[in-house]
């Protein structure tokens, strides 16, 4: 029920949200054993992918699905490597994808829809492909710039029924293309 609380133990599969040095508090996906996956909002204590932790905090819902609330604790009990594939798709692949998935995609920082913020570790970009297909990367976790060329890995989203990459997506740069900064 919601509002209760509960202690669980499992593995951090994925970092969701980067660890907010001003809010001090990460977002994480853990594992158990039997494979069951539980979202932990806004954990108060900073934590690593494989990281096996013990987990104390309060059951909520967000869309329907159960979590634990925001200012859950964790004690960190071992480490386990955790080995994830992203699968290497093209931009219309991404824009057809079931929400959830699992994917690295490439290409040039058009637009910077949501500056660098230093507080949430964060930026929001628009890239474009070759052949002018558009994606949406919300909350990227890595510092950018217009014409960075990325290799973004992250979790497909939707939002108001528009595909997108979720927050805490990382990106390699690449390269620079110089003719996006000439578009101002």
């Amino acid at each position: 029920e919601d509002g209760a609380l509960v202690t669980v133990k499992g593995t951090v599969k994925l970092i969701n949200i980067a660890w907010s040095d001003s809010f001090k508090n990460i977002s994480v996906t853990i594992v158990d054993k039997e494979g069951n996956e539980l979202y932990i909002y806004r954990l108060s204590t900073k934590v690593e992918q494989g990281d096996v932790i013990t987990v104390k905090g309060v059951v909520g819902s967000y869309n329907g699905s159960k979590q634990i609330a925001q200012g859950a604790t964790a004690e960190i009990t071992g480490h386990e490597e955790i080995k994830l594939e992203y699968v290497e798709k093209t931009i219309p692949d991404v824009l057809a994808s079931e929400d959830g998935a699992l994917v690295t995609v490439k290409g040039t920082v058009k637009s910077i829809d949501t500056e660098w913020s230093d507080s949430f570790n964060n930026i929001s970009v628009t890239i474009v492909d070759a052949d002018g297909n558009e994606l949406y990367i919300y909350r990227l976790s890595t510092k950018v710039e217009l014409g960075d060329i990325l290799t973004i890995k992250g979790i497909v989203g939707s939002y108001n029924e528009k595909k997108q990459i979720a927050q805490g997506a990382t990106a390699e740069i690449t390269g620079h293309d110089d003719s996006f900064n000439e578009k101002e």
